[in-house]
């Protein structure tokens, strides 16, 4: 089986994507709350911008689901 040679067209896109995710990055990604993978998915639209997948951490205190949460019944 013969590896693919990507098309310029593809090459571009991917350098593209590459800048984007790597501006995202720059400009959003904070360690522990909002965290994007160097490798992230993208979705652009028509709109002068586009979605960059992300790791976003929502922490669990004071909700039903809090792991430390004390029982009161003894």
């Amino acid at each position: 089986m013969e590896d693919k040679i990507p098309a310029p067209e593809e090459i571009e896109q991917s350098k593209r994507k590459e800048g984007i995710v790597a501006a995202a990055r720059d400009a959003l990604h904070r360690e522990g709350s909002c965290e994007i993978d160097p490798d992230a998915e993208i979705s652009e639209g028509d709109d002068n911008g586009c979605y960059v997948r992300s790791w976003t951490w929502f922490s669990f205190v004071g909700t039903p689901w809090d792991k430390e949460k004390k029982d009161d019944a003894v």
